[in-house]
Parts: structure tokens; C-alpha cells; sequence
């Protein structure tokens, strides 16, 4: 990666946008090291998150590697279909936020029928549909972070594939100034920028009727209504009421994304 596409990668993180990569092929795993490891200091955060950061997406690339690339396809020309993702974003209004690295692919991960999503915790080593990210849980509890993975859908490629993304939340230091910031913004101009990054991530226009009520605004996600009120985006899913700042859209879009995926999934099941 460039110097200056490092400072840009590093700036988009600050003014709380998502940047993604593909990772080719068998060098995705020191592709990935080298993106986060370079973005990541650009952040100006100490050299020992920074080597957390870099251990982390070691372990989320290896994971995707043996899970996931297996379906990526080639198109007649730019882009590919299929390959693994990189996803860095910062999420939280409030201190101390929190850096997310996220590694999607294409495998269906767990079977998804717990209730809580995104689903966390630590998975049996033997165990092919936790995949055995022990590792993860540790860094998790040793920096005070957090851990999961969930369904979701790919925002790069020709397609926006369905997959699962798999990812890990570090704790910024306070005096780290990025991610989201404060927006006063209308619920109905929140929702249309909501239903913007799930149109990106390949949710059909024919699946998002947007409606507006004087102070509120909704969005209806397939099986799903998210509320813009007071602040904040608003839904009742598999594990209970979810609430995220308006601020926060990328955030609350893979959120509402795994819950949508989940659904759909469990519908294919039963069906």
C-alpha cells in the first residue's frame, strides 16, 4: 500500500467511513497484515494495539483462507466475485470507540440458530462451524474488546454475495479522535442514509419501503422495521430491542444486515 493511500484509508476511518479490501488468492494473510498495519498506525495509535490489531486479521485472513476462498470466481475483467474482504471502520459516539476489523467471506459459518446477533463468544477448537478463533477471544479479553461473527453480505465485487464476516472490536485510546461523529440530521434524511449503504450492500430497492411521520422515519428491511427517532436508529431483532446513534450508519447497516441475513437463511432452511 502507498504512503498516500495509507493517509487516505487512515483519513476515511477518521470521518467514520468503512474501507474495504479484497484479499487475493494465498497471499491474502500478508496482504491483510500489511493493510491493517499500515492503516492502523496511520491513526497515530501506540505500536501495541497497532501489533494487536496486526496479530488479529492474521488469525480473521487465516480463518477466511481455509473457509472461504474456495468459492471466489473471476469475471470477464475487474472486479472478482467471491474473493475474501478486509473491512475497517470505527464505531461508538461515545469514548472510547471502538476500531472493528472485520474479515467477510463466502462460507455460511455457523448454522446461526442461536438467538443472539451477532453472535459472540468462543467456539470449540474442533468445531467447523465456530472455526476455532480462540485466539480472537483472548486478544478480545486481554485489550477489553470484543468478538464475534455474524452473517452479511459483501460490499466489493460484481455481486453483493452473501457470506459471513467474522470480526473483532479494540477499544481506541481516548485520545484517538476518529469514527463517527455527532450529525443533526432530519430521521427522514437518516433513513435515506441508511437505506443507501444497504442498497450498496446489495439489498434491493424492492426491499426497503421508507416511510416518514413528522419526527420519526422508517425503513422496512424484508422482515425488519428500523425507526430513526430521537437520535438514533431503532429495531427489535433476534436478541431484543438494538438501538445505534444516528451517526453510527455503518454500524447499525451490518447489524441490520445479520439480522436480515439470519432470517433469510433460516427461511431457506425451513423452506
Amino acid at each position: 500500500m502507498t504512503a498516500s493511500a495509507m493517509e487516505s484509508a487512515a483519513d476515511a476511518l477518521r470521518a467514520g467511513a468503512c474501507v474495504a479490501w479484497e484479499l487475493p488468492g494465498d497471499r491474502m494473510v500478508r496482504h491483510a497484515r500489511r493493510i491493517v498495519s499500515d492503516v492502523v498506525s496511520g491513526l497515530g495509535v501506540p505500536e501495541d494495539f497497532v501489533h494487536t490489531a496486526t496479530v488479529a486479521v492474521s488469525e480473521l485472513a487465516t480463518n477466511a483462507l481455509v473457509h472461504g476462498s474456495a468459492h471466489a470466481a473471476l469475471e470477464s475483467g475487474p472486479p472478482v466475485t467471491g474473493l475474501p474482504e478486509l473491512w475497517l471502520y470505527v464505531r461508538g459516539t461515545a469514548l472510547p470507540r471502538e476500531l472493528v476489523l472485520s474479515v467477510f467471506d463466502m462460507g455460511l459459518g455457523a448454522s446461526w440458530s442461536a438467538a443472539t446477533v451477532p453472535a459472540v463468544g468462543v467456539p470449540d477448537a474442533e468445531s467447523e462451524s465456530g472455526r476455532g478463533l480462540q485466539i480472537l477471544g483472548a486478544l478480545a479479553e486481554e485489550s477489553q474488546g470484543r468478538w464475534g461473527m455474524h452473517p452479511s453480505r459483501a460490499p466489493l465485487g460484481a455481486y453483493r454475495l452473501p457470506g459471513t464476516a467474522a470480526w473483532l472490536a479494540l477499544p481506541l485510546p481516548s485520545e484517538i479522535r476518529a469514527g463517527p461523529a455527532f450529525r443533526d440530521i432530519s430521521p427522514a434524511e437518516a433513513i435515506e442514509s441508511l437505506a443507501s449503504h444497504l442498497r450498496h450492500r446489495g439489498i434491493d430497492g424492492d426491499e426497503l419501503q421508507a416511510r416518514v411521520n413528522g419526527r420519526a422515519a422508517r425503513l422496512s428491511v424484508r422482515h425488519l422495521t428500523v425507526w430513526a427517532l430521537n437520535g438514533a436508529y431503532r429495531w427489535c431483532g433476534a436478541s431484543g430491542p438494538r438501538r445505534r446513534p444516528l451517526a453510527d450508519v455503518v454500524d447499525a447497516t451490518d447489524q441490520i444486515l445479520a439480522e436480515t441475513e439470519l432470517a433469510r437463511r433460516r427461511s431457506e432452511m425451513e423452506g
